[in-house]
């Protein structure tokens, strides 16, 4: 759970990725381009199709057409994806739809469909059909779709990459392709940005003041590009540092004193067990005259020294942000007996029976927890699971380049497309996630200038320059690949 969903007392977490949005976001022309849909929809029009790019928030408008269409339909959403073939399509289609008995076969599941189709129509109902990646669909899957679409009574609402529209002029028959009706899911400018993110902030009920700088702000307007799947992962990441930060400010002189107690008596311990013939620390303080009774406070002064010849041990035993020295640790020890006896606060200085005691336990305590330290840090965290083509990734130059070709949800699916289609270069898929959901992504190549991966792009053959591929850097896809595994 993060921290910001509690600080800021949200219902929910509106920025979670792969969540569906709760309400709909009906800015930047959104919530006309629903009522345009609808209204297509279930006055007549056989085929629509809405395209926009990764993360551009078309499954949330699908989800919400679905909800909006109410009793004067039957409405089923199919998520495509890439390699799916017609009987794959036609079984998640049906069994999403009341029918009694699974069809045998392609044709029975068609005729089962067109049964049902004309039923609903007697009750002044139809049947729409919602398809969401419908830009990884084959032609033959497009040939089911059009048959089925031949029912007057039977509706599609496509969503997909912007490719979509390409793979519907090379597919749909010419009588079918004058009734599509086409809309485009634009991004959102940086006004509607700070919009949309005030707007899932309300929805989680929050009305105050946007909890981040505007320069963060315009920092998450400018790298989303619009995009509000990309919007909210940023938005979270940026809540996420934002509310982390003033935890531990809240917490760390607390927890540093904490710390700097335990440190001193583990010092303490330790005398006893490295140093058998000194005497143990609580007759060393009665013989110097500190613990004179049962019940006193004692605060050991500022001006004690310590002879420091560990060899840096202190320093590097200890992160950077909590490295007190020495004196410190004595300076703010208070050691508190479980008697109401007043406190008594000493201000001569530390005994030579207490100095003695630390100035040969501190070094061996601290330089053993260095050397535990070091060995920590031989090597590299490893991870389990990744692949050689992951681990290939990962030895590629941080500042290099690579072209992604394509992703999709089904392994199986990239791992045939790599295998059948792609026969140039050095190409493979690493796995990661997308809307909290896996996410497979076809790469090809390394390399070491951007211009390099554009005349690679040229080169390719058009069944994959079709696919619109584009250039990444490797040090982008090396943090997905290390956020994965680091997290499994």
């Amino acid at each position: 759970m993060k921290n910001y969903k509690n600080t800021l007392k949200l219902a929910f977490d509106p920025f979670e990725p792969g969540a569906n949005s709760r309400d709909f976001y009906g800015g930047a022309d959104r919530q006309d381009l629903l009522d345009r849909i609808l209204e297509n929809a279930l006055y007549g029009c056989p085929l629509i199709s809405v395209y926009g790019g990764l993360g551009a928030g078309k499954t949330t408008l699908a989800n919400w057409c679905c909800e909006s269409f109410g009793e004067e339909s039957v409405c089923v959403m199919v998520a495509a994806t890439l390699f799916m073939n017609q009987s794959q399509f036609m079984e998640k289609l049906v069994e999403q739809l009341p029918i009694s008995s699974p069809p045998a076969d392609l044709v029975a599941a068609s005729t089962a469909i067109h049964r049902l189709a004309s039923h609903l129509e007697l009750e002044a109902r139809s049947l729409i059909i919602v398809i969401d990646d419908a830009h990884e669909l084959s032609s033959e899957v497009f040939e089911s779709i059009s048959d089925l679409l031949g029912n007057g009574n039977i509706h599609a609402l496509i969503m997909g990459e912007k490719q979509l529209s390409n793979l519907l002029e090379n597919t749909l028959s010419a009588e079918l392709a004058g009734k599509l009706v086409e809309f485009e899911l634009l991004n959102l400018g940086s006004e509607e940005t700070i919009e949309y993110i005030r707007f899932k902030l309300a929805s989680a009920g929050y009305t105050a003041a946007i909890p981040i700088s505007g320069g963060k702000l315009g920092n998450i307007a400018n790298s989303s590009n619009g995009m509000p799947g990309t919007i909210n992962a940023l938005m979270a990441a940026a809540l996420s540092v934002d509310f982390a930060q003033a935890h531990v400010e809240q917490i760390g002189i607390g927890g540093r004193r904490y710390w700097v107690a335990a440190a001193v008596l583990v010092v303490l311990l330790a005398s006893v067990l490295i140093l058998p013939e000194s005497d143990p620390p609580e007759n060393a303080l009665s013989q110097a005259g500190i613990l004179q009774s049962s019940g006193e406070r004692i605060q050991i002064p500022v001006g004690a020294t310590l002879n420091d010849s560990s060899d840096g041990a202190l320093d590097t035993a200890l992160t950077p942000a909590a490295q007190p020295s020495t004196v410190e640790i004595i300076a703010e020890l208070k050691l508190d007996v479980a008697d109401s006896t007043p406190a008594t606060t000493l201000d001569q200085p530390i005994t030579a029976v207490i100095q003695q005691s630390l100035n040969q336990t501190l070094p061996k305590v601290l330089s053993a927890t260095t050397q535990e330290t070091r060995n920590s840090n031989i090597a590299a965290p490893s991870f389990s699971g990744i692949s050689d083509f992951e681990s290939e990734l990962l030895r590629y130059p941080a500042n290099s380049y690579t072209v992604q070709i394509m992703g999709s949800r089904s392994e199986a699916s990239v791992r045939e497309f790599v295998s059948g289609e792609v026969h140039v270069g050095k190409a493979g898929y690493f796995e990661t996630r997308f809307q909290d959901r896996p996410w497979f992504v076809v790469v090809l190549g390394n390399f070491g200038e951007r211009h390099e991966a554009v005349a690679a792009i040229e080169e390719l053959p058009e069944s994959l320059r079709s696919l619109k591929p584009w250039i990444r850097s490797l040090a982008d896809v090396q943090s997905d690949i290390r956020k994965l595994h680091a997290s499994n």
